[in-house]
Order: C-alpha cells, then sequence, then structure tokens
C-alpha cells in the first residue's frame, strides 16, 4: 500500500492511483532538502502529502506558467 487516509481510512494501493483519486493543492518547497511535499486533498477533504522530487516540481511550474488556449465560444 502506498498511502492510506487517517481520517476516512481510504487505501492508495499506488503513487498513480493515489494522484487519480486525490485532488491537487500545492507543492511545499523543504530549502536543503532532496525532495519537496506535494499536498493533495483526499475525497474527505484531509489533506495528505507525500514526496515528490525537485524535477517534478519544476515541470509542475513549467506547466503552471504555460498559457492555456480558450475553448472557442
Amino acid at each position: 500500500m502506498y498511502k492510506q487516509c487517517k481520517r476516512c481510512n481510504t487505501d492508495f494501493p499506488s503513487k498513480s492511483d493515489f494522484v487519480k483519486r486525490t485532488e491537487y493543492i500545492g507543492i511545499q518547497k523543504l530549502n536543503g532538502i532532496r525532495y519537496n511535499l506535494e499536498l493533495r486533498n483526499c475525497m474527505c477533504g484531509t489533506t495528505l502529502a507525500h514526496r515528490v522530487s525537485s524535477w517534478y516540481v519544476k515541470l509542475h511550474e513549467l506547466q503552471s506558467k504555460t498559457p492555456k488556449l480558450k475553448e472557442a465560444l
């Protein structure tokens, strides 16, 4: 098992399952450490964290700065 929510006891058997079934909140950068924490909300509303590497954070920052195309009306 990858992670379990302590509030509702939902099991997340893998990292990919955890990412699919939780809502992204943000990234907490930790100075001087090779990894950072990605914060995600469980379906019950509890905030859970998991380690992500620095390259993942940079990739996410680049994607969030990329302009989004608006849908045609």
